[in-house]
């Protein structure tokens, strides 16, 4: 007896929820796969599967048959999702050389360099908590609520000393 439609979505459902792991790494074993891939392409598997066109189609009836439907169907979907990323990562080699070269060069590296090296130096030589309040907000990401209590000052304390530090590190930066 044939199981089409409902009964055969039942069935299948059955079958996958026995087989996924299986799935997975039939999925894994394609060349070029990693374990996210090998997930996708089992979903991508299950949502063509599951089709009602598909399924009005498909007999159900025969598990071992079913269960070569779905391999095939995860091997060939982790094909395509491997083929579809090496056409999107690999830009042709016109497309490089149009590009401009991102990285600066020496004279402006040596530039940079200085420049950071006068900013440490800057920041450095502010007192505390001014030093700490800069620093907690720039490299460490805290709010001016957070640092305040951190440091045991007020929050508009906390905002006003860090306006002024900063103005007073754009002063000693401006030519």
């Amino acid at each position: 007896m044939a199981l089409r439609g409902r009964g055969a979505l039942a069935q299948m459902q059955r079958i996958y929820e026995q087989c996924r792991p299986q799935l997975c790494a039939a999925a894994r074993a394609v060349p070029g796969v990693d374990a996210h891939t090998a997930e996708d392409a089992v979903q991508e598997a299950w949502l063509r599967l599951t089709r009602p066109e598909v399924l009005e189609r498909l007999d159900a009836g025969d598990p071992d048959r079913l269960r070569h439907l779905m391999l095939l169907a995860v091997c060939n979907a982790a094909r395509n999702l491997r083929r579809a990323a090496a056409r999107t990562d690999a830009p042709g080699d016109e497309t490089l050389q149009a590009l401009p070269d991102p990285t600066p060069a020496p004279p402006e590296q040596a530039e940079r360099r200085d420049r950071a090296a006068r900013l440490r130096a800057a920041v450095d030589a502010l007192g505390e908590p001014d030093r700490s309040i800069l620093l907690l907000q720039y490299a460490g990401g805290y709010t001016a609520r957070q640092i305040a209590a951190a440091l045991g000052l007020r929050e508009d304390a906390v905002r006003q000393r860090a306006h002024r530090a900063r103005a007073r590190l754009k002063q000693q930066f401006e030519p």
